[in-house]
């Protein structure tokens, strides 16, 4: 059988369609986790204080949510990260924070070049006057997180035991 015609087998939906799809959705899930980047312990993070300008938290369609604030001091937008939004305290945020009122952030140090700059910087710890509204301790266990490996290999070995079977039963009798 020639590469072409092997080829071909894993775009035609007759045969390997469902492989193919399985091993895409494996290489994103693998790409995603690697090309993130990750904060590994609180010593690549750095404090950035200032005063609470405003405020945007957003619950959009399908349960999407985006959570963002402004500091005075800095012309960046300060984001929630997605994954670390179970662990704000969105209730005590808004009842504790007022124009003007201390803010005080941990962001990753590769970063802090940006905070002049109209960017959005996710932070890692979120203190208003003193109260935890968001902890290191929980975001940066988050982010050590495998999940996304652990799903690439499950989409991986799922596409593996497709192909198996596919082969098996169907094309080495029928080619």
């Amino acid at each position: 059988m020639s590469f072409w015609k092997l080829l071909s087998l894993f775009f035609d939906k007759k045969y390997f369609v469902a492989t193919t799809i399985l091993w895409m959705g494996a290489s994103l899930f693998m790409y995603a986790y690697f090309s993130e980047e990750r904060i590994e312990s609180v010593n690549e993070l750095e404090k950035v204080e200032g005063r609470y300008s405003s405020h945007s938290f957003i619950h959009g369609a399908k349960s999407t949510r985006m959570y963002y604030f402004k500091l005075q001091e800095y012309a960046c937008t300060f984001q929630v990260a997605a994954n670390h939004l179970d662990y704000f305290g969105i209730g005590e945020f808004v009842g504790m924070v007022y124009p003007g009122c201390n803010v005080r952030v941990l962001v990753p140090k590769s970063k802090l070049n940006e905070l002049q700059a109209d960017e959005k910087i996710c932070v890692y710890h979120v203190s208003v006057e003193g109260f935890n509204v968001l902890s290191t301790r929980n975001t940066i266990q988050k982010e050590k997180d495998w999940t996304s490996l652990y799903i690439a290999l499950g989409f991986f070995l799922a596409g593996i035991l497709f192909f198996v079977i596919r082969w098996n039963i169907w094309i080495r009798y029928n080619l």
